[in-house]
């Protein structure tokens, strides 16, 4: 027995379904209609019905049915045809493939072969059609569809091999234009299968479907001097011009006062339906046949097809769900229902010194439907050098290109060769691009993947992100992320660690105290890993646990850290600061009720205020301190920096604003301009100060940090801080040339790395001429 497949047209405006007349071997195939202008309902105990059911129903028809009437309850399918990724939509769209595919194990369903009907719609449209019922949905090309069909009825066959077909579709929008040409197969000789070279195009929109049913409607609600306002909504328009009225019947129509109204159906003019316009323009190339493919009653079908041109054949809608039946008979026996010569895709890559799109597919490659193309490995690429961020741009067709940044807790110590491979589905342009560098273990290990998907347009034209290549913005500072490793927590000899983590975390998981003063010392603490030589924390700086830590561990550590906050969050006396260094060290985890009364509490102090988190001794030290590592979120961060801006820099202060401004990612959108120009020059002032008293503790190194991390404001502004354009940024190289001067001279060649800090204020001036090392703040923070 065949499998049990169904071929579906659905527009919402005239759908039909194909499926075989006998699955048990015949040739025949019997095709049914979903309706005309099809609505979903909801019924009163909340399910979705759709198909002849809903046509018949009287839920949403008005008043005179108490609760069923309600109009909520019935709503027009076309519009979750053209939403499908709306949650309330694709519930719809499941109840109409539910009854239109009743018992199917394939559905193929037609879509508009535009450009517009891109990857996301794609993809929502899918998903919304598999529904609960996870049948298996495949979509194929209207016109592919059209032209299966004439190729089973062998309307085209050997005799056309080379020749074009052009096919206009009738749509909702308008009239889809498409061009395909019949080819034989060259690995099953006699298979014919039509050949798409890219999308068709989309015009005539006063013809789409849409349209027309709108003026027939009108028409109709002219010769029938009714309320319509007052009565459920009518179709009889649209079932005039697509035949399934004739003149002369009626259409029954719930009036809202409980009673009827009975529309008797007039003569339909051909003028209602083809106006006076202009009209699709011929094609430039020469074609085989031209076919009109619409719904519409055969007597306006025609005098659309005589409007259109010369020599146009019209053919009905239904060999579109037919044509989606044999598609799926055809992948059956493993045979290519069509062929898609691939959309080219490019990657912008330096040749000779200029950056140009070079392409990842061959020229107009060729591939058969539903099989993946999958390139050789690209190797003209390169990682440089100690980036730990790497923008990719890809170039989809000639006009589309997409941006794509991969980021790394650490770069690479050399400049590593990448393999990259693309594969792409045909058709759907479903790009997968995968890059690795086999000498490089960061990618070597887990490769990075490109989903094409899940990337954005960007605004830019192709030749502008190649000028912006060709002269690129100044250095940004790769954010800075402290990882986490699991063997922290469960114990490694390689880290001298014993495991204590866990223990405790187990501890409060089985019901044990929180001692916070044993969690403060082990997350304040990091561990420098002997083999990669990268520092590590038991939750890294996104406030995030490593990867394979044991369930009850997870627990009780997210137990500690909820218990934790009601502690300090109520009224109670805190007798020392462990309580808020342990969930403070837990960065980004820090619960919000403690971020919000971090920021409460600095501005308690700057008042001369009380506050609970300001009694134990010291602590505003380990509230300005926590604020930088804890503090999350556009509106907290810019509270943080306008209090830092207009308060003394010392060792806390400046230690909140390099801890915030390297690590949290959405840190510069809480600047102001102001602020940047006010905090750079403070702080040059500030690291020219601690060189002249031979001050070289934690504040240089944080000093360092703050200043480096605030070069993050190009990702606001790509081009400031330059101290050729800003006198702020002058002053700064003013004091960071005489700091590093300084250095260079003799009474300072005691000074522990020396060499090392000259290079980082080096790097820094560096910026300031729009270069510079982006891992500058991991050098920072490492040495």
């Amino acid at each position: 027995m065949k499998r049990r497949i169904v071929g579906i047209a659905l527009d919402g405006r005239h759908d039909l379904a194909a499926t075989d007349r006998d699955e048990d071997g015949g040739s025949d195939i019997r095709v049914v209609s979903g309706g005309t202008c099809a609505d979903v309902i909801t019924t009163l105990d909340n399910r979705l019905i759709a198909g002849p059911q809903a046509i018949l129903a009287p839920h949403g028809r008005g008043q005179g049915w108490g609760a069923i009437g309600a109009s909520k309850l019935r709503r027009a399918l076309a519009q979750a045809i053209d939403a499908p990724e709306k949650i309330d939509n694709a519930r719809d769209l499941s109840a109409a493939m539910d009854a239109l595919a009743r018992g199917a194990q394939e559905v193929i369903l037609s879509v508009p072969d535009l450009a517009a009907f891109d990857e996301a719609r794609q993809g929502a449209l899918i998903k919304a059609c598999r529904g609960t019922k996870r049948r298996n949905v495949r979509l194929l090309w209207r016109s592919v569809a059209a032209m299966l069909d004439l190729i089973h009825q062998k309307r085209v066959g050997a005799d056309d091999i080379g020749q074009r077909v052009r096919l206009l579709i009738h749509s909702a929008f308008g009239i889809e234009e498409q061009f395909l040409m019949l080819r034989e197969d060259m690995y099953h000789p006699g298979h014919l299968a039509p050949q798409r070279d890219g999308p068709g195009s989309l015009s005539a929109h006063e013809l789409g479907l849409d349209a027309i049913f709108a003026r027939a409607q009108e028409f109709v609600q002219s010769c029938s001097p009714i309320n319509w306002d007052r009565c459920e909504p009518s179709h009889l328009g649209a079932l005039l011009a697509v035949g399934s009225r004739t003149p002369g019947q009626t259409e029954v129509l719930r009036h809202q006062n409980g009673g009827w109204r009975v529309v008797k159906a007039p003569e339909l003019p051909t003028e209602v339906i083809v106006q006076a316009m202009p009209m699709i323009v011929p094609p430039e190339m020469q074609v085989g046949m031209t076919i009109l493919v619409t719904p519409l009653a055969p007597n306006f079908a025609q005098a659309l097809a005589a409007a259109i041109g010369e020599n146009v054949e019209v053919m009905h809608t239904e060999i579109i769900a037919r044509g989606c039946l044999q598609a799926g008979r055809l992948i059956e026996k493993g045979l290519p229902h069509y062929f898609d010569r691939l959309e080219a895709i490019s990657i912008a890559a330096l040749r000779d010194g200029e950056p140009a799109f070079v392409p990842l597919i061959p020229d107009g490659h060729l591939v058969a439907a539903n099989r993946e193309y999958v390139s050789e490995d690209l190797t003209d690429f390169v990682w440089p050098k100690g980036r730990v961020e790497t923008d990719f741009f890809i170039l989809k067709g000639q006009s589309e290109v997409r941006h794509w940044t991969v980021q790394k807790v650490s770069g690479p110590d050399r400049d590593m060769a990448l393999a990259l491979r693309i594969r792409q589905t045909p058709g759907q342009s479903w790009a997968l691009l995968d890059i690795n560098a086999p000498q490089w273990d960061v990618l070597a290990r887990a490769p990075e993947r490109l989903d094409w998907q899940e990337l954005s347009p960007l605004e830019e034209t192709p030749e502008e992100v190649l000028e912006n290549l060709r002269r690129p913005p100044p250095t940004i500072p790769d954010r800075l992320i402290e990882p986490a490793h699991r063997d922290l927590w469960l114990g490694n000899t390689i880290w001298a660690g014993n495991g204590e983590p866990a223990t405790l975390a187990r501890h409060v998981a089985a019901g044990g105290a929180i001692q916070t003063a044993d969690w403060a010392p082990l997350l304040r603490a990091g561990r420098i890993n002997p083999i990669d030589g990268l520092t590590y924390r038991l939750i890294n700086s996104d406030g995030e646990l490593p990867d394979g830590l044991p369930q009850d561990v997870c627990s009780g550590f997210e137990l500690m850290l909820r218990e934790t906050c009601i502690r300090l969050t109520s009224n109670a006396q805190h007798a020392d600061n462990t309580a808020l260094m342990s969930v403070t060290w837990c960065f980004a985890a820090c619960p919000e009720p403690v971020q919000d009364d971090l920021l409460d509490a600095l501005d308690a102090h700057e008042l001369g205020n009380v506050h609970r988190l300001l009694r134990p001794p010291r602590a505003i030290t380990v509230v300005r301190q926590g604020a930088g590592r804890a503090l999350t979120g556009e509106g907290r961060l810019a509270r943080l920096f306008t209090m830092i801006d207009r308060t003394p820099l010392n060792n806390d202060t400046i230690n909140a604003l390099a801890m915030a401004i390297a690590r949290r990612i959405e840190a510069p959108r809480a600047l102001t301009r102001a602020q940047v120009e006010s905090l750079i020059e403070r702080l040059g002032n500030e690291l020219l100060h601690q060189v002249q008293s031979n001050t070289f503790q934690v504040k240089f190194k944080n000093t360092l940090s703050a200043i480096a991390g605030l070069f993050r404001w190009r990702e606001i502004e790509p081009y400031a801080l330059l101290a050729e354009n800003e006198p702020n940024a002058r002053h700064l190289k003013k004091t960071l040339t005489a700091a590093a001067n300084l250095l260079g001279q003799s009474q300072y060649q005691r000074v522990p790395r020396r060499d090392f800090k000259v290079e980082l204020i080096q790097s820094i001036l560096e910026y300031l001429e729009g270069r510079g090392d982006p891992s500058i703040l991991r050098k920072i923070e490492d040495g």
